[in-house]
Protein backbone atom coordinates (compact mmCIF):
# COMPACT_ATOMS: atom_id res chain seq x y z
CA UNK A 1 0.00 0.00 0.00
CA UNK A 2 1.55 3.37 -1.07
CA UNK A 3 1.07 6.30 0.98
CA UNK A 4 0.82 10.24 -0.16
CA UNK A 5 1.45 13.54 1.62
CA UNK A 6 -0.95 16.37 1.20
CA UNK A 7 -0.59 20.07 2.02
CA UNK A 8 -3.58 21.63 3.29
CA UNK A 9 -3.16 25.44 2.76
CA UNK A 10 -4.66 28.55 3.60
CA UNK A 11 -3.60 32.12 2.84
CA UNK A 12 -0.09 31.20 1.05
CA UNK A 13 0.81 28.94 4.29
CA UNK A 14 0.83 24.93 5.12
CA UNK A 15 -1.91 24.83 8.01
CA UNK A 16 -1.98 20.56 8.07
CA UNK A 17 -0.26 18.13 6.55
CA UNK A 18 -1.71 14.47 6.38
CA UNK A 19 -0.52 11.25 4.87
CA UNK A 20 -3.06 8.67 3.69
CA UNK A 21 -3.63 5.76 1.81
CA UNK A 22 -3.11 6.29 -1.22
CA UNK A 23 -6.50 3.87 -2.26
CA UNK A 24 -8.78 6.24 -0.06
CA UNK A 25 -7.44 9.30 -1.64
CA UNK A 26 -9.65 10.37 -4.04
CA UNK A 27 -13.02 10.64 -1.49
CA UNK A 28 -10.78 11.77 1.01
CA UNK A 29 -9.48 14.81 -0.60
CA UNK A 30 -13.07 15.48 -1.69
CA UNK A 31 -13.82 15.31 2.14
CA UNK A 32 -10.71 17.83 2.66
CA UNK A 33 -10.59 20.16 -0.02
CA UNK A 34 -13.55 22.20 1.06
CA UNK A 35 -12.21 23.38 4.47
CA UNK A 36 -9.29 24.71 2.87
CA UNK A 37 -7.99 27.01 0.30
CA UNK A 38 -6.04 24.34 -1.47
CA UNK A 39 -4.97 21.18 -0.94
CA UNK A 40 -1.81 19.87 -2.10
CA UNK A 41 -0.31 16.52 -2.98
CA UNK A 42 3.51 16.83 -2.03
CA UNK A 43 6.35 14.77 -1.15
CA UNK A 44 7.10 16.69 2.18
CA UNK A 45 5.57 19.29 3.97
CA UNK A 46 5.50 20.97 7.41
CA UNK A 47 3.16 23.81 8.73
CA UNK A 48 4.29 27.06 8.75
CA UNK A 49 5.98 26.42 5.37
CA UNK A 50 5.01 29.28 2.06
CA UNK A 51 3.61 28.44 -1.03
CA UNK A 52 6.31 29.80 -3.84
CA UNK A 53 6.10 29.67 -7.82
CA UNK A 54 8.28 26.23 -6.95
CA UNK A 55 6.68 24.65 -4.59
CA UNK A 56 6.67 24.48 -1.16
CA UNK A 57 9.44 26.50 0.94
CA UNK A 58 10.13 25.61 4.42
CA UNK A 59 10.63 27.33 7.33
CA UNK A 60 13.69 29.40 7.21
CA UNK A 61 16.26 27.51 10.07
CA UNK A 62 17.89 31.15 11.10
CA UNK A 63 16.81 34.61 10.43
CA UNK A 64 19.74 35.70 8.59
CA UNK A 65 19.52 33.14 5.96
CA UNK A 66 18.56 33.37 2.99
CA UNK A 67 16.15 31.30 -0.23
CA UNK A 68 18.15 30.22 -3.05
CA UNK A 69 16.81 26.43 -3.96
CA UNK A 70 17.17 25.59 -0.19
CA UNK A 71 18.16 27.72 2.68
CA UNK A 72 21.96 29.03 2.73
CA UNK A 73 23.52 30.67 5.90
CA UNK A 74 25.64 34.11 5.72
CA UNK A 75 28.66 32.71 6.01
CA UNK A 76 29.23 28.62 4.46
CA UNK A 77 29.66 26.04 6.73
CA UNK A 78 33.46 25.00 7.40
CA UNK A 79 35.41 22.28 5.25
CA UNK A 80 37.63 21.02 7.67
CA UNK A 81 35.69 17.82 8.72
CA UNK A 82 35.30 18.84 12.34
CA UNK A 83 31.04 19.95 13.60
CA UNK A 84 30.06 22.78 13.78
CA UNK A 85 26.45 24.81 14.93
CA UNK A 86 25.15 28.16 13.45
CA UNK A 87 25.10 30.78 16.42
CA UNK A 88 22.81 33.44 14.89
CA UNK A 89 23.54 36.19 17.77
CA UNK A 90 27.15 36.07 16.56
CA UNK A 91 26.58 35.45 13.31
CA UNK A 92 29.30 32.37 12.48
CA UNK A 93 29.55 28.93 12.90
CA UNK A 94 30.61 27.61 16.60
CA UNK A 95 32.77 24.46 16.74
CA UNK A 96 30.89 21.37 18.37
CA UNK A 97 33.65 19.69 20.92
CA UNK A 98 33.86 16.56 21.16
CA UNK A 99 31.71 15.61 24.09
CA UNK A 100 28.85 17.72 22.82
CA UNK A 101 28.64 15.43 19.31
Amino acid sequence: MALKSAAMIENGVVVNVSVYDEDTSADWLAAVSPDYDEVRIVDEAGIGWTVEEDGLRPLSPFPSWTWDDGWHPPVPYPDDDQFYEWNEEAGSWDLVEASEQ
